[in-house]
């Protein structure tokens, strides 16, 4: 991938900051109806967001189409499409990111089947397709670590990196792709001794050609900090180092830096800059 690119980045970095940067596109997350309202209000966010995260919770409840429950998959499926459909005022959306949304335990109780996931993924597709434009890019979930010492209680499919890769080519659809979060990848490093947890990150770029869209930011894969979904400036002591973000910067992918505060942004494009990962396209 050549260096000169747009970049995605949240709405929260407000309107100025996008103003200073013609070549920048916003990615934000819509959950309902309210905030697509919300979005059509600000233009400034409407004409520029050409990356949307889909909803992956719905009025407080986690969506599952994994579920072991068919009322609760049923849901889950119709909140989405319903979501996709909305959506295809945006003019210039060109991309969806979506969590595996597939619940295999929530609380310490079985809640999903990954057949179920694979199937209800598919019917989004299906049902949805005539209102996509582009892809949905699934992305890799976060790890969830219990406060103490005792076993997982929480994961949804999808949180390590065969599991990832296999979700989307057992869905077989063409216009399901991948989304890497590189935060989220540290996570799933954090399973594994420290002497395994670069071959993990390596493991999350073996499918690199069918990754379409990447959440880019920093985590500590080799302490404890990294069970957190840090989401910190690329460069900060301890987080990943320069080789994976080389290949992170190589991907044929669209990114987004996934840092929510000024200052972490200014910190990464200057990192970025001085290892020659990116420079803005020409105006």
């Amino acid at each position: 991938m050549r260096p000169e690119r747009p970049l995605g980045f949240l709405p929260a970095l407000g309107e100025g900051f996008f103003e200073e940067r013609p070549w920048a596109f916003v990615e934000a997350r819509v959950h309902s109806r309210l905030s697509l309202k919300r979005i059509r209000s600000w233009r400034w966010l409407y004409r520029r967001m050409r990356v949307v995260h889909l909803p992956y919770s719905h009025r407080g409840e986690r969506l599952n189409v994994a579920d072991t429950d068919a009322a609760v998959r049923r849901k889950s499926i119709r909140v989405i499409v319903e979501a996709i459909r909305a959506l295809s005022e945006l003019p210039v959306l060109e991309k969806y990111v979506l969590h595996p949304v597939s619940l295999q335990l929530w609380d310490g109780k079985k809640r999903g089947e990954y057949r179920a996931a694979v199937e209800g993924l598919r019917e989004i597709l299906e049902r949805a397709g005539k209102w996509l434009r582009g892809p949905v890019c699934l992305e890799n979930n976060r790890v969830y670590y219990p406060a103490g010492r005792g076993p997982r209680t929480n994961r949804i499919f999808a949180d390590n990196p065969g599991e990832w890769c296999r979700l989307q080519e057992d869905v077989a659809h063409p216009l399901l792709a991948l989304c890497l979060d590189t935060s989220h990848a540290v996570t799933s490093a954090l399973l594994h001794p420290r002497r395994r947890r670069d071959r993990v990150l390596r493991a999350f770029l073996a499918c690199a050609q069918r990754v379409s869209h990447v959440h880019w930011s920093a985590n500590f894969p080799y302490d404890r900090r990294g069970r957190a979904d840090s989401h910190a400036p690329l460069g900060t002591p301890g987080t990943q180092r320069l080789w994976f973000h080389r290949m992170v910067a190589a991907l044929p992918a669209s990114v987004t830096i996934e840092i929510p505060d000024r200052e972490g942004v200014e910190k990464t494009l200057r990192y970025l800059r001085r290892y020659r990962l990116w420079r803005p396209p020409a105006s």
